[in-house]
């Protein structure tokens, strides 16, 4: 559900206990209010892991990138001394 439509879905509960009547007699009023309640236990639940995710995320690209950064320095060292006829380089 997108950040649009929980308002839409709160004022329909508010409004299935303030006019009952208009609800349908197959709608589980009680059953809405719980999702309600657990979509917004779970939202928050979910945007601490996504937080954490993202954290996880940008670490592991930066280690990524340094060790990249690493490894081409090594590379370059060899090839360079390969360059300069140093014995095994090649």
């Amino acid at each position: 559900m997108s950040d649009k439509t929980i308002p839409f879905v709160e004022k329909t509960l508010d409004y299935t206990v303030s006019d009952p009547q208009f609800a349908p007699p197959y709608m589980n009023k009680e059953e809405l209010a719980g999702d309600m309640k657990a979509h917004g236990q779970l939202t928050g639940l979910f945007r601490m892991v996504q937080q954490l995710n993202n954290g996880l995320d940008d670490t592991a690209m930066q280690a990524g990138a340094e060790s990249y950064i690493n490894a081409l320095s090594y590379y370059n060292a060899v090839k360079q001394a390969s360059k300069m006829n140093v014995p095994a380089s090649k």
